[in-house]
């Protein structure tokens, strides 16, 4: 301690340590400090001169010395500092709107020593990579320390640059709607989108961007009901990704990165693949067509909704947050379960408690288990809202269920019982 220091007598010896340091024997070949062979005294020195820099009055008793010393010591090797021991590696983990959680969790560490770092982000906000002495774009990662390391989470707002709520439909193969691209990023991206097409004949785009020469394409189109992906200098880099049924509403996902690509429905990963010759982005796409003005010819018949444009990629965890999509008929049995995990992967219990629940609709916390057989009278589209116990994480259910034409007896039978009490089964 500096109280242990100064109670000592190293106010005194700064000289004596200085002309250690600068005399050598008759030949040149060793120091005196080398002659002493008095490590403890040489460290303990450097570091009683650096502690107590800023009082003069305890520094040494000549002001001569410690002017010497200052002027001089630097000339003559490093100054005091810690060793590198077998525990002395440090690591500085640097994070702005999230969390780290640093397993195990020291001031220093041994080389070759494993340490497992998981970042977990604020509300609002999404992980995009580490930086500094690692670079990786896992939010859980594992440092061998092989030196000192310093490293930084980098994180992104999750809102889109670009969110279009109100359905939109389209009704002719012309038709298109505008959307700017001002704040859009040329080599990470992701576009969400809600889709029920009507007639699945031909090819209709649901996103269209293109340049002038037709190529920097960023596409997401149907092939006759299957869709498809176009990016870059490729028109059909995917296609055949999966079979759209028409009347059928679809969560659906496109996210692009640095020459990587994932596509998604109702939440789940559909096709991944690369891809090249993105080079340049236009002002403008077209929500329901091709992006070409000159050959805006090819749209989409239905209806889109709830679209959003990111400037950053999305994860698996966040498109499945909000987009898992049910359908099913009336006094169908629909059943789904739940993740456990938040955005960062880390294990999560749900609440009992489920905004939305419909009516004789049932959810298991235990086993994250939901189930619901709807009713005659309960058609209609539902959202429901699983909130995780002690943290802000949610997951989002969307249910549309279709309506059931019954037999005019069958019909008149249940107006008359007024409001259903059992489960009829034929």
């Amino acid at each position: 301690s500096r109280s242990y220091r100064l109670a000592c007598t190293g106010n005194s010896l700064a000289g004596a340590h200085l002309f250690a340091l600068a005399i050598k024997t008759r030949d040149g070949s060793r120091s005196m400090k080398e002659l002493w062979n008095w490590p403890a005294f040489f460290d303990y020195m450097d570091y009683y001169m650096q502690d107590n820099h800023t009082i003069p009055l305890h520094r040494q008793v000549s002001t001569f010395a410690a002017n010497m010393w200052d002027a001089h010591r630097t000339s003559y090797g490093p100054l005091w500092k810690p060793e590198t021991s077998a525990n002395n590696l440090t690591l500085t983990v640097a994070c702005k709107n999230g969390s780290i959680t640093v397993r195990p969790k020291n001031e220093y560490y041994s080389p070759g020593e494993q340490v497992e770092i998981l970042v977990s982000p604020s509300d609002g906000y999404s992980f995009v990579a580490w930086d500094g002495d690692i670079i990786s774009y896992s939010n859980r990662i594992t440092v061998s320390m092989d030196g000192h390391k310093t490293i930084a989470a980098i994180m992104a707002k999750q809102n889109p640059i670009i969110h279009i709520e109100n359905q939109i439909r389209f009704t002719s193969t012309n038709q298109y709607k505008y959307v700017s691209l001002f704040d859009a990023n040329l080599n990470i991206g992701a576009i969400r989108l809600q889709v029920v097409q009507d007639n699945p004949e031909g090819k209709q785009f649901l996103f269209g961007h293109m340049t002038e020469n037709r190529n920097n394409r960023i596409q997401l189109y149907l092939s006759n009901g299957k869709l498809c992906v176009g990016l870059g200098n490729n028109g059909t880099l995917k296609t055949n990704i999966a079979a759209l049924q028409p009347n059928t509403k679809y969560n659906l996902a496109l996210v692009w990165n640095n020459g990587s690509f994932t596509v998604y429905i109702n939440g789940e990963q559909k096709a991944t693949g690369t891809y090249t010759g993105l080079s340049q982005l236009n002002t403008f796409a077209d929500i329901g067509n091709s992006g070409i003005p000159s050959a805006r010819t090819e749209g989409f018949l239905g209806t889109i909704e709830d679209v959003r444009i990111y400037n950053r990629a999305l994860t698996a965890g966040e498109i499945n947050q909000t987009v898992k999509a049910l359908r099913a008929p009336e006094n169908w049995l629909i059943e789904d379960t739940l993740v456990p995990r938040d955005l960062a992967g880390n294990s999560v219990s749900f609440s009992s408690v489920v905004a939305g629940l419909p009516g004789n609709a049932v959810f298991d916390p235990a086993t994250n288990a939901f189930s619901w057989r709807p009713w005659y009278d309960q058609g209609g589209s539902y959202e429901l809202l699983f909130s995780a116990l002690g943290s802000d994480y949610t997951q989002k259910l969307a249910i549309n269920v279709e309506d059931v034409l019954l037999k005019s007896w069958y019909q008149d039978w249940l107006d008359s019982n007024g409001v259903q009490s059992a489960m009829v089964e034929y």
